[in-house]
């Protein structure tokens, strides 16, 4: 995994005008007008950006999609569900679209709350839907990896499935990254055991360390990552002097074996390399 900090922004993909800080204009939502956001990323040397997801937005997978059609290094951060979408059916969606994009796919696994009557899907309390995200990433992940997958959860279950097309391991990428979020303790678990990259909120690098510190024991086989979106999201928007007309949401990342690494939310750090929190080595 890459030592240096990578910047992600948000691309506000809804219905109505005026997203977190959106310009509201009738085409704010067009092909036409996500793309030259996508493009402008791109062009100022940041990595892709999040699409956020939820009922009575746009498909986020189906957005995602189109701008990677129509860029040539823009990742797109692509926020999907459990519930949503069954493990197999998604890990073969992504799969197809990252061999199309040249392996340009993030993916950002949510499980807050959301109209779920509306498409057919329920969950229990917190604990039980924090418990099928866990094996929702975790058998997304297998079938990323393995052949002739057969799984039998609480869950979700499959039976001799091989997910095609199969990754090709591009730069020691073996799939693409799931990262996720969530400060609760039942969140924070699922994120020590199953993410690639955990997702902080902006907040007080003192805040952020402590919890790290809670995550770090947990063991786990792959080295971690840490980002962090910035609560106010029009910080590094009014201060990156990239140009993109003030669009909210913006991220950094930073990893490899060298223990968590994070970058923080002041002006300054829109810029600056990504600091190192502890001298150990992977959770």
């Amino acid at each position: 995994m890459s030592t240096s900090p990578e910047f992600l922004w948000y691309i506000p993909n809804d219905v109505k005008a005026g997203h977190r800080g959106d310009t509201a204009t009738d085409d704010h939502n067009g092909l036409d007008t996500l793309t030259a956001q996508a493009k402008a990323i791109e062009r100022h040397g940041w990595k892709g950006a999040l699409i956020g997801t939820g009922w009575g937005r746009p498909d986020t997978f189906t957005v995602a999609t189109a701008l990677a059609a129509r860029t040539t290094t823009f990742e797109p951060l692509i926020a999907i569900r459990p519930g949503y979408w069954k493990p197999a059916n998604f890990a073969s969606a992504a799969a197809t679209l990252d061999q199309l994009s040249e392996g340009r796919v993030r993916v950002n696994i949510v499980s807050g709350h959301d109209e779920l009557a509306a498409y057919g899907d329920t969950e229990g309390n917190q604990s039980q839907r924090y418990a099928r995200t866990k094996e929702f990433m975790r058998l997304v992940r297998r079938l990323w990896t393995e052949e002739n997958v057969s799984f039998a959860g609480e869950h979700f279950r499959v039976t001799g499935s091989t997910v095609v097309p199969r990754f090709e391991g591009r730069n020691g990428r073996l799939h693409p990254k799931l990262y996720f979020g969530g400060a609760s303790e039942a969140a924070e678990q699922v994120a020590a055991s199953e993410a690639d990259v955990q997702l902080f909120w902006g907040e007080p690098l003192d805040g952020v360390r402590e919890r790290i510190d809670r995550l770090q024991p947990n063991p786990r086989p792959r080295s971690p990552l840490a980002a962090i979106w910035p609560e106010d999201h029009d910080t590094c928007s009014r201060y990156n002097g990239t140009g993109m007309g003030g669009r909210r949401g913006q991220g950094s990342e930073n990893g490899g074996g060298q223990g968590w690494q994070l970058a923080g939310s002041s002006p300054d750090s829109c810029h600056r390399p990504a600091t190192p929190f502890g001298s150990g080595g992977s959770r």
